[in-house]
């Protein structure tokens, strides 16, 4: 059994859907790329993230090891921030 991406109880992590705004703990998060916006989106509903789905959101774009690079490097910042968990 792998580990999960959830949204940590010390962070409220809320969106609006028209337009598509990501925010936590009420301040709005306008530099996120569509991969982490999705991603926020999915954690503020609730939802555990696993590997498959990280890899399926990346393999979808033109570079996905750089993408991956990436989006692990926001996952750090978001544990570091409190925004998210590693279960």
């Amino acid at each position: 059994m792998g580990a999960f991406l959830s949204q940590d109880n010390n962070c409220k992590l809320l969106y609006t859907a028209n337009p598509l705004r990501i925010y936590a703990n009420g301040e709005w998060l306008d530099e996120l790329n569509v991969i982490e916006t999705e991603m926020l989106k999915r954690l503020s509903d609730g939802e555990s993230l696993d590997w498959a789905f990280l890899s399926s959101l990346v393999n979808k774009t033109e570079d996905p090891k750089t993408s991956m690079d990436l989006l692990l490097d926001s996952i750090c910042n978001w544990v570091d921030d409190g925004w998210v968990l590693i279960e």
